[in-house]
């Protein structure tokens, strides 16, 4: 699997992110910016064992015209899909537009629903292809 990662503040040479550009990111992108960069690298150990040559994963790229940055979006022959990674863990639901945490048993909606965001990721990128008329 071929990677073209973007990265902010992320050194191509030694693989990893300085303190200071962990810092900066942080104030820029968010406090849980970095555990989802970490969250990444496991993510992409894992993709990199069962995927061949012909996949292509694009990491935390923003496209021409585009505000948003998207962590993975993964080119194969199959088509292009678009992932969310989050380094968040538990048992989650999903049913419908709700997406929450399940404790015993009762169900919590989260604030921030992660299949929504994903969704509107998908959706963004199949609108940037079509501009540029792929179908």
């Amino acid at each position: 699997m071929k990677i073209i990662d973007q990265t902010p503040f992320f050194n191509n040479e030694t693989g990893e992110i300085s303190i200071l550009d962990r810092g900066k990111a942080m104030m820029k992108y968010g406090a849980s910016w970095f555990k989802e960069v970490e969250g990444q690298k496991q993510v992409i150990t894992v993709l990199g064992k069962i995927l061949d040559k012909n996949h292509t994963l694009l990491r935390n790229v923003t496209p021409p015209g585009v505000e948003a940055i998207f962590p993975f979006i993964l080119v194969g022959p199959a088509g292009v899909f678009v992932m969310y990674v989050t380094p968040l863990n538990g048992m989650f639901r999903a049913k419908g537009d709700q997406w929450g945490t399940v404790t015993g048993n009762t169900f919590r909606n989260e604030r921030t629903n992660l299949l929504t965001r994903t969704e509107r990721m998908a959706r963004a990128i199949q609108v940037f292809l079509h501009r540029q008329g792929y179908s």
